[in-house]
């Protein structure tokens, strides 16, 4: 589809309404002690699904003690401030406690089954085990990561499954939006990127490093970053470090096709916004260069307008998208990556690069913005379409893609959005998100009334899921407040009841007598 940019820019200034840097302190438990954090995982506990309980909730209540001990001790030498210890314990702990009911004073319950069915659905469709049988690749890990909204968060992020092994022993990642994301859900589009991106990446050892070396020779087949400074040397430079980055936002557009960037585009240029202090939409922009955190790093996140770029590489190299639907994404995303790039020429590259481990490379440069683009779109592209060892030699898109079939759904999702139809069982979790983004492109105006109707198919998708519904198979006992066995049970009365009224004949009413009524 084709995007109208004054209907961008509608639709963007409805997202800058969204609170990106509130806090939600009644959403958290106290962190001030193991009772504390052990009273609220108790009343949780039950509500997580059996694998989760074992494999989650009971390993890390009893490495409790120690992980509060190591924390304390970070902050009592100066190596970790205090808000360290609680975003640790509140990611650990609170993926647990806040299935239970009234742990916290803000409950959140109903927002977090909608975040956990999106989270479940993304993340099956990249490990689904008959994919990848049939892809001949092997299995990484099959359990989707727990999720829970921070209370305070500088923006969404995950814990994955290969550092949660390693700093726990546990195989089961963990990933976090902002508690005031909660009521928002079409901004949810970015898990593609969390959970759908850097979740799934990490659950095939290695393909991260393989997608770097793969990088380097794509666009630096000699590559020696400390002697030689010339473009292709700094490109393949900067996605080696980026390259996590970059891989999630491909995997993003395969998950939930080209309108990932496109949402991308709106809530990035919003968050900006908002971050920059501004009381007012104005016209959305994002930042040309990197940004340099405090130890004097470059930031690991690729510049905004880049990101762009590796995401219509990706669209070029869907398979199974038909030519005219990639070329008017491709068309649409480059109007988008121009207006909130407001016709910059040049990207700034600063900060310290750490590559391979432990070399350490200073950069400061510029880069005119052609040459940094065709850069990042040909990583895109590459990563989307390329065989990787890794993977049996397969390429991603043997396991998980966007083709005309997803693109139909997501279009028949937007019409009902646009007539106000309900949404519930229209497609997965990814064709809703696109579908709604389309429809919001369409008539920002809709937001509101799209996003009730968001909630009600996301409702249903956890009735449904394999992992978080149903809690009996094959019965009508719905884990979620027992929707599914209310309306067969209803169904059933109402069938009950028109054959009771067809098998009797109708009695004459007796007359009524007069009620006084009550003053």
């Amino acid at each position: 589809m084709r995007v109208d940019l004054n209907k961008f820019k509608a639709l963007y200034a409805k997202l800058f309404e969204v609170d990106y840097d509130g806090a939600v302190p009644g959403i958290c438990v106290s962190l001030d002690s193991a009772a504390s954090i052990r009273t609220a995982t108790l009343k949780g506990t039950p509500f997580l699904p059996l694998k989760y309980q074992e494999h989650f909730a009971a390993p890390m209540d009893a490495k409790l003690p120690g992980v509060m001990s190591k924390l304390d001790q970070q902050v009592q030498s100066g190596e970790r401030p205090a808000v360290y210890r609680a975003l640790v314990l509140e990611a650990l702990y609170g993926a647990i406690y806040q299935h239970g009911h009234r742990v916290t004073e803000v409950e959140a319950r109903p927002q977090l089954k909608r975040f956990l069915a999106v989270v479940s659905n993304l993340y099956r469709s990249f490990v689904d085990a008959n994919k990848r049988m049939a892809a001949g690749v092997t299995l990484a890990t099959e359990m989707p990561p727990l999720a829970l909204f921070q209370s305070v968060s500088d923006g969404p992020f995950t814990i994955e499954s290969d550092l949660m092994k390693e700093k726990f022993g546990l195989s089961i990642g963990v990933v976090s939006l902002p508690a005031t994301y909660r009521d928002h859900p079409v901004i949810w589009a970015g898990l593609s990127h969390e959970v759908g991106g850097h979740d799934v990446v990490h659950a095939d050892a290695g393909l991260v490093g393989e997608m770097t070396e793969k990088t380097r020779a794509l666009l630096a087949p000699v590559f020696k970053p400390l002697r030689n400074r010339d473009n292709a040397t700094l490109n393949a430079l900067i996605w080696s470090y980026w390259m996590d980055e970059a891989a999630a936002d491909v995997y993003g557009v395969l998950n939930m096709g080209p309108s990932f960037a496109i949402n991308l585009a709106g809530f990035l240029a919003a968050f900006r916004a908002r971050r920059r202090g501004q009381t007012a939409p104005g016209d959305p922009f994002v930042p040309n260069d990197t940004a340099v955190l405090p130890n004097g790093d470059m930031d690991g996140h690729p510049i905004d307008l880049l990101r762009f770029h590796v995401a219509i590489g990706a669209v070029e190299g869907l398979k199974g998208l038909s030519t005219s639907r990639r070329n008017d994404y491709v068309a649409s995303i480059e109007a988008v990556a121009g207006l909130v790039g407001l016709g910059v020429t040049e990207i700034g590259l600063r900060g310290r690069v750490t590559i391979d481990g432990d070399k350490k490379v200073d950069v400061h440069a510029d880069m005119k913005l052609s040459d940094a683009a065709a850069a990042a779109r040909k990583v895109g592209k590459m990563l989307a379409t390329d065989k990787f060892a890794r993977l049996n030699n397969r390429c991603i898109q043997d396991i998980e893609t966007w083709d005309d079939s997803d693109e139909d759904i997501a279009q028949e999702v937007c019409n009902r959005v646009l007539a106000g139809q309900p949404i519930v069982a229209s497609g997965d979790d990814a064709q809703l998100l696109a579908g709604v983004t389309m429809a919001l492109l369409q008539k920002p105006e809709l937001y509101e009334a799209a996003t009730r109707q968001l909630e009600g198919a996301l409702d249903d998708s956890f009735d449904r899921d394999p992992i978080w519904g149903a809690t009996l198979r094959g019965h009508a006992l719905a884990a979620a407040g027992g929707r599914a066995m209310a309306r067969a049970r209803q169904e059933a009365e109402t069938k009950a009841r028109e054959a009771a009224a067809k098998a009797k004949p109708a009695k004459k009413p007796a007359a009524k007598k007069p009620v006084k009524k009550k003053r």
